[in-house]
């Protein structure tokens, strides 16, 4: 695991860095600029590789992980079992810890167990009528002492992607947050219409174009087939999968017995290892670079207002105390201006967001009103493979209900295929751009206030102002480095924005979106009783063949259509509320962006006038310790840039240069 090796060690030498930076950080004492080093180094201590498998229930999702772990960790049943989210990570000892649903949306405190009453908790159960329980768990963390999550790797195992539409849901939220997904398939049943339809929606159409196939059972392929087996499945799959060493055919649970064994030969013979082999070089040279890469670039934000915050220090020491609160005192008019500024500012954030959600509303009325318009036709486009025949009542009433089941599997997978291309062309876009769209409209005001800030801060440390105060960054790109860290979740997520301007915040915005669109989706699914009513109506006509067929459907058209038509003010409701709740998170970003600069000034004079006034007489050694902090940061400089360039650049097959 060389690979793993290596990514430790460029993590070891970035929070080394982050160690030797924050005495420098104490010495000048501004917990603004402290609290953006906390943010760094707890998501570089705490960042972990989350591989998310995922798959239909019986296609081996568990015995993969299982495989991969080298233990039997995970029930694996025959039949539907995982029910909640599993997340399998280091631990010293083998335990469970199980996080209930939310109630009355509150959460509710975790439940600790033992790892043998485990499959008692996650697996589907059937009631008395046979159908599944709910279950009262969301996930549940795994803990266990295993060498590949040693390496900081998390596995994640989901329930069914044909499972309730609720728990669906939890597994499409999940997939933003993965590093690497790992979708698993059978080989003796490939690529189904329901699994078709997560890959458009949720493969192709929310990007993840670095997904790996693996198809299990490869063995109960007869071997003269196994060749013509495999084309079939790349082909089937070329529009998913772009890039080289994606689908793999394995034996899974031979390669599970073969590690317990030790059975070197058998394990080479699942076909697991080539598998295991590129996903360790994804996740350390592609992802792991990211992990460290953005981080790094954090840092020399944090570098540069260490620097900063030393010069401003130094020139304000050099003043009396009764001079240097004179001219404090002197600044609280510009402050003040400074934050009406600040009000307006977000006055017209709040405007433009305002815009956007309204807009997003309009849009997906629209697309839903033309979508119930298509269902019909939809509909009657459908080839059925059950057919209504004869005139006997009681064989009636079962072919409608197989039309019915049948037109309900293909009506959902269209309209979720329909809400994914709207998503992404259109939703998607829309917002990007529109998110993106606030740097023109706030870019310039911004730009000046941050200016301004600084005008304030050298005027009061009576020292030049640099030529380049922030090495290239614009007066945006500091605010957003400033307020992003803490406000939007997921793995890399508000690292990528502070460091990549607009761009990364709309980014960060838009998939929650998508699992609200898609929730909606979803929601069409469970039709049995609204579509077997319309079937159950129609057994008494005495009509067969093609006639017969077409009436079905287009009875069921209609019904479809007018439920989605009475849904849609309530899909839209729901939709745009989201909006305006993923909209608010950026303007929480900009909100507290610009409170970090103004609070960061006030921080630096206050402290520098409590130490004048508390060492009136002397200031040579806070002086002497100045330099040497400026010392330390030249080091920290040069190490720093040296390790950019060594991640960003990448040795041979290492991934994509990041420059």
């Amino acid at each position: 695991m060389d690979g793993f090796h290596t990514f430790e060690e460029r993590r070891g030498k970035l929070l080394d860095m982050i160690d030797r930076l924050r005495p420098v950080l104490d010495g000048i004492d501004i917990q603004e600029t402290t609290g953006k080093l906390d943010v760094v180094h707890d998501r570089v201590k705490s960042d972990t590789f989350k591989v998310m498998v995922v798959g239909e229930f019986n296609r081996g999702k568990s015995t993969v992980i299982n495989a991969l772990l080298g233990e039997h960790v995970l029930p694996s049943y025959a039949q539907p079992c995982t029910a909640v989210i599993n997340e399998v990570k280091w631990g010293e000892e083998r335990r469970v810890r199980l996080h209930p649903m939310p109630v009355n949306g509150q959460d509710v405190a975790p439940v600790d167990i033992g790892i043998d009453e485990l499959a008692d908790h996650v697996t589907i159960e059937e009631g008395e009528d046979g159908r599944p329980r709910p279950n009262p768990y969301a996930r549940a963390e795994v803990f266990w002492p295993l060498p590949l999550c040693r390496n900081r790797v998390e596995i994640i195992d989901s329930p069914g992607l044909n499972e309730a539409a609720e728990r669906e849901l939890i597994t499409h939220g999940y997939l933003d947050q993965a590093d690497a997904l790992v979708m698993v398939l059978m080989a003796i049943s490939p690529v189904s219409l329901s699994e078709q339809t997560f890959l458009n929606a949720y493969v192709r159409g929310r990007g993840h174009h670095d997904a790996f196939f693996l198809f299990t059972r490869i063995d109960d392929v007869p071997e003269a087939e196994r060749a013509s087996t495999m084309k079939t499945v790349r082909g089937r799959l070329s529009r998913y999968s772009t890039r080289e060493n994606r689908i793999y055919f394995v034996n899974a649970r031979g390669m599970l017995e073969g590690r317990i064994a030790q059975d070197h030969g058998r394990m080479e013979a699942s076909g697991m290892l080539p598998f295991e082999a590129e996903l360790e070089r994804f996740l350390t040279s592609e992802r792991g670079r990211l992990k460290v890469l953005v981080p790094a670039l954090r840092l020399k934000n944090v570098l540069t207002d260490a620097r900063r915050g030393i010069e401003t220090l130094r020139g304000m020491l050099q003043k009396s105390a009764a001079d240097l609160r004179r001219d404090y005192e002197a600044q609280q008019g510009p402050l003040r201006q400074v934050e009406h500024r600040h009000r307006l500012i977000m006055s017209r954030v709040d405007t433009h967001l305002r815009d956007i959600a309204d807009e997003v509303g309009v849009r997906a009325r629209a697309f839903y009103r033309e979508t119930a318009n298509d269902m019909e036709q939809w509909v009657l486009e459908i080839p059925l493979e059950s057919k209504l025949k004869g005139f006997n009542p009681a064989t009636k009433k079962a072919q409608g209900a197989a039309v019915q089941a049948e037109l309900s599997e293909k009506l959902s997978a269209k309209l979720q295929n329909a809400s994914a291309d709207w998503q992404e062309t259109e939703l998607r876009e829309f917002v990007e751009a529109r998110v993106e769209g606030l740097r023109d409209e706030i870019g310039e005001d911004l730009t000046e206030l941050v200016d301004r800030i600084d005008a304030i801060r050298y005027e009061l440390a009576a020292v030049p102002r640099p030529d380049s105060v922030d090495e290239g960054a614009s007066g945006i790109e500091r605010v957003l480095a400033a307020g992003l860290g803490t406000v939007l979740g997921g793995p890399g997520l508000g690292f990528a924005g502070a460091n990549f301007g607009f761009k990364g915040v709309a980014k960060a915005v838009v998939p929650t979106l998508g699992v609200v669109v898609l929730g909606a989706a979803l929601g069409f699914t469970a039709f049995p009783v609204f579509l077997a009513v319309v079937a159950v109506n129609l057994v008494g006509v005495a009509i067969q063949g093609d006639t017969a067929e077409k009436n079905l459907k287009a009875k069921i058209a209609r019904e479809y259509a007018n439920r989605l038509r009475d849904q849609t003010d309530t899909i839209v409701t729901d939709l745009v509320a989201e909006v305006r709740n993923q909209l608010g998170k950026v303007r929480e970003v900009i909100d507290q962006g610009i409170e970090a600069e103004v609070r960061g000034l006030r921080q630096e004079a206050e402290n520098a006038l409590a130490r004048r006034e508390a060492d009136e007489a002397d200031t040579s050694e806070v002086l002497r310790e100045l330099a040497r902090h400026s010392s330390t940061l030249n080091d920290l400089d040069e190490d720093l840039a040296e390790f950019i360039k060594e991640v960003a650049v990448p040795v041979t097959g290492e991934g994509p240069d990041l420059t």
